[in-house]
């Protein structure tokens, strides 16, 4: 997961501050799971890709850095699903033979 140190102290944020940075987290979480559903999908058609890319972008306000990032984020969560899946098979399978 990708982490930004913010050097701020609790009492100095203003709540406007509060709630643009609670707004930006959700943005990037509807986002995450946004790529997530659609990820194989995505992957198949590169001019899909970038049209949802661009509404996205948009919609959650957050630029193409971030939204790659997030993009990177869902790679690596997928990439882990599948070895853990397959461990799980494989475990079962020896199971099985047993």
């Amino acid at each position: 997961m990708l982490t930004f140190k913010l050097n701020i102290k609790q009492n100095s944020l203003q709540k406007e501050d509060k709630a643009i940075i609670k707004n930006y987290c959700e943005n990037y979480s509807f986002l995450f799971r946004k790529l997530f559903v659609n990820f194989e999908k995505l992957k198949e058609n590169k001019q899909e890709y970038l049209d949802f890319k661009d509404k996205y972008q948009r919609k959650y306000n957050l630029d193409s850095w971030f939204f790659e990032s997030c993009k990177n984020e869902v790679e690596t969560k997928i990439a882990q699903e599948s070895t853990q899946t397959e461990k799980r098979e494989s475990k079962i399978k020896v199971l099985k033979m047993n």
